[in-house]
């Protein structure tokens, strides 16, 4: 069978953890026990989790639930997807979602290499995931990434990240 399963990589300690005959604890695990799921193809043993969230202003993260994942935030640069590079005197034609939109909403199932955004078509999926999203940020704890320090910008050393700039 070919399992569409949602499954997270935390699930894997838990699954091999049951194949082993071994007993998660109690509580602590984000991962599920999906060995049903992937060799049987039955359901999931979960709908949906968080890709990632990164605390920053503003705020960027994805969410999956079921066939649908939700891109919270800008991705930056490039804005759309390019030819192969290897291809030459071929004019550069950007297709695809425009990353300066902040939130976009794939059918990952339909569409695995997420180039149709459907946001605009469902925006009541499109709110509820994002809300999801934001009770999960609400969760975080503080970040100990440290600011950039302004002092180390290789622009100042002729491009070069080196010993003398801290």
């Amino acid at each position: 069978c070919i399992s569409h399963s949602v499954v997270h990589v935390t699930d894997w300690f838990p699954t091999l953890l049951g194949l082993a005959g071994g007993t998660p604890p109690p509580v602590g695990l984000d991962g599920v026990d999906q060995w049903a799921a992937l060799s049987k193809c039955g359901p999931s043993a979960r709908e949906g989790f968080v890709y990632n969230l990164f605390d920053q202003t503003p705020l960027t993260g994805a969410i999956r639930f079921g066939d649908h994942k939700l891109l919270h935030g800008s991705g930056g640069r490039p804005d759309g997807w390019y030819p192969e590079p290897l291809l030459e005197k071929v004019n550069i034609d950007k297709t695809g979602p425009k990353m300066n939109l902040t939130l976009f909403l794939f059918n990952v199932r339909d569409d695995p290499n997420e180039r149709h955004d459907l946001s605009a078509q469902k925006p009541e999926l499109t709110a509820w995931l994002d809300s999801l999203l934001m009770e999960q940020a609400a969760t975080m704890a503080p970040s100990i990434q440290t600011p950039d320090d302004p002092r180390g910008d290789p622009r100042k050393f002729d491009g070069a990240f080196s010993p003398e700039w801290c």
